[in-house]
Formats: structure tokens, sequence, C-alpha cells
């Protein structure tokens, strides 16, 4: 049987912590990847997945065959799509990680083989890294963590398809086959972790920004104290939050960062300076009814993170580039990097 092996690398400006506790968070998988539409975590060791691939309907059981903090993931199928591999994380120092993903897999039918002659599996997973890689550098933490190991010390190395022998001859159980790993998907199927963020997403390809804006956005009033606004910026767990004025329209956006360095490291005391000090010059805000593709280019113009959404002279919510990487058209990913690459933190 002909097989094939997949090998990509990222860099991600994120503590190798950071990126291995996302990783461990699979059931959170539909939130950023592409066609997978459940995933149940039935064990530590064993998950199942639903997928959907061309308007198919296919499920699948992987078994993580080990698994070591922040260093290492390695999987087999046992049913479904025969794949198996590992994924590794290296801590390359000041804040980043190198991901190394190995995947193997064997095609099956006439569609799969012509997809695996055209590297269709190689091309998603670069793809899918780049989403991986905008998605956590954009939210800065983890969703999750599982800090559990299974098999430690047990020398498993790079499995490859001979570790999934278990899924030959089963045609993929209610339909799954070698289709879902040609197709990307495979990427998490095999229990890769949080690759990606969804190609379609909530609103898909004519997506507006009211369509995956987060919603019910907090304003700090432009007469609060910094200090009180570095308290709601804690007890919310957010880098930045809008400031309005008394008319409750927008004035501007504060950071955490903005109270350090334009307060506290100039001298100045938090519990007397006021957030509107530190309104300065006029909002760069979204349109509710801009694009996906507007938002991303307002934030790579402006090198901000977070865009406040108005309807008429309404604040109606907040889009980050978190929301954005759940949403975007592949082709746009590289954008969504160099947006994030131009951007300082909690801008």
């Amino acid at each position: 049987m002909m097989t094939t092996r997949v090998e990509k690398s990222i860099a991600v400006n994120v503590p190798v912590s950071t990126v291995y506790n996302q990783w461990t968070q699979f059931e959170d998988f539909p939130q950023f990847m592409s066609g997978v539409k459940q995933v149940r975590q039935l064990s530590d060791r064993r998950l199942e997945w639903v997928a959907e691939i061309a308007g198919v309907r296919r499920r699948w059981t992987a078994e993580i065959l080990e698994q070591v903090p922040d260093q290492k993931v390695a999987w087999a199928a046992t049913e479904g799509a025969t794949n198996a591999g590992a994924v590794t994380f290296d801590d390359l120092g000041n804040g980043q990680t190198m991901v190394h993903l190995s995947l193997e897999y064997e095609p099956e039918g006439v569609v799969e083989t012509i997809g695996d002659k055209l590297n269709v599996a190689e091309s998603q997973a670069e793809k899918d890294l780049d989403r991986f890689k905008a998605f956590i550098e954009a939210e800065g933490y983890a969703s999750g963590a599982w800090r559990g190991t299974v098999n430690e010390g047990s020398r498993v190395g790079t499995p490859d398809v001979d570790d999934a022998d278990a899924s030959r001859g089963d045609k993929g159980r209610a339909g799954v086959s070698g289709a879902a790993v040609a197709a990307g998907v495979g990427v998490a199927a095999a229990t890769v972790g949080a690759v990606a963020a969804a190609t379609a997403g909530r609103g898909g390809r004519g997506a507006k920004a009211r369509d995956i804006m987060t919603g019910g956005a907090e304003c700090v009033s432009v007469n609060a104290t910094l200090a009180d606004a570095a308290r709601k910026l804690r007890d919310l767990d957010v880098g930045a939050m809008p400031i309005c004025g008394e008319d409750n329209r927008l004035k501007g956006m504060l950071t955490d960062r903005d109270i350090v360095i334009k307060c506290i490291a100039a001298g100045g005391d938090p519990a007397a300076a006021r957030v509107g000090d530190l309104a300065e010059g006029k909002p760069v805000t979204i349109g509710a009814d801009d694009s996906v593709s507007e938002a991303l280019q307002t934030m790579k113009v402006h090198g901000v993170r977070r865009l406040p959404v108005i309807d008429g002279h309404d604040l109606i919510g907040i889009v980050s580039q978190a929301d954005i990487a759940r949403n975007l058209p592949e082709d746009k990913v590289g954008d969504l990097v160099e947006a994030i690459s131009a951007a300082p933190s909690n801008s």
C-alpha cells in the first residue's frame, strides 16, 4: 500500500507551555479546524472525531501513544483513516516555540490518490500551521490545559502507518477514509491539536464584522482612574478595553500596556490619573457591516490587534485577530500573520 509522509514546522511567538496547553484541548478543535464538527475525548488516550469533507460526514478514532507535557504528542488511528505520527514542541527561548508535525497516511480511492499526487495534504498542513500560529499569537493564552502524561519514557519515536494497522481495511467506519487525511483534516484526526482557525467559521467568506465579533463589549469610563481600569482589565481577564464618554460613545481604546508605559513608567499615579488622559486621537474602528477582509486590512494599516465594532454611533462589540482567524478565507492567512507581526502586544 502506498503511503505518504508530511513533515512541516513553524515557529510560534508564544512560550512552549502555552502552545502545548492549547494543543491538549482536543474538544475545542471545531472552533479552529475547518471541517471538524465534533471531537469527543473518550479517555485520556482515545478520541473520536466527526468531520465533514466535501459534503460527506466521516468518523474515526485515534489513540494517543505518547504524550509528554511541553514536548510531544504521538498517535495512531485505531479505526477509520489509516494515519499516524507525532507533534513535537521545542523551546527556542525568548518566548518562542518550534512546532514540528510529522504525519504518515494511506490514501484510499481515486479522489484521495489524485489529491495525494497534487500534494494537497502537504499544502493544507502548512496552511493549518499558519492558522494555528495566527490563532495562538492573537490570543496569547491557551483556552485550557491538560498536563498529564501518556506512556512517558516509552520511546515511541514517530509512529508510522504500521502502528495504525488496526484501522486498515475497515474503510473508515461510517465512511471515514484517507480522504480525511488527504484533505488536511487528518492533521486534526491525528490528535495533532488546534493547528488552524476555521476557514468558514461562523460567517464564511461573506461574513461581516457583526457576524464574527465578540458582543457585549464593556467600556471603561473616561472619568475612571487608571487603577480602577487596571482592576477591571484583571477581572475581565483581557488586555484591552474600549473607552467611552458620558454620552456612551467611543473615545478610544485602553490597554494594560498603556497604563504601564504612559503612566507608571512615566512616574504617574494610577490612582489619580484618569482614563480620559490616555484617550488620544480618533479611535480606529470598523463598521458592523464591513467585511472580515476590511477588518483585517484596517488592523494591518493601523497596527492594532482589536477593533471596536460600531453600528451607527453605538459600540456593539469587539473584533480581535483571533475572531478573524476563525473566519478568514485560506488565501488571507498570510495577511493575518503579517498583521499580527506588525501590531504590538495588547494593541
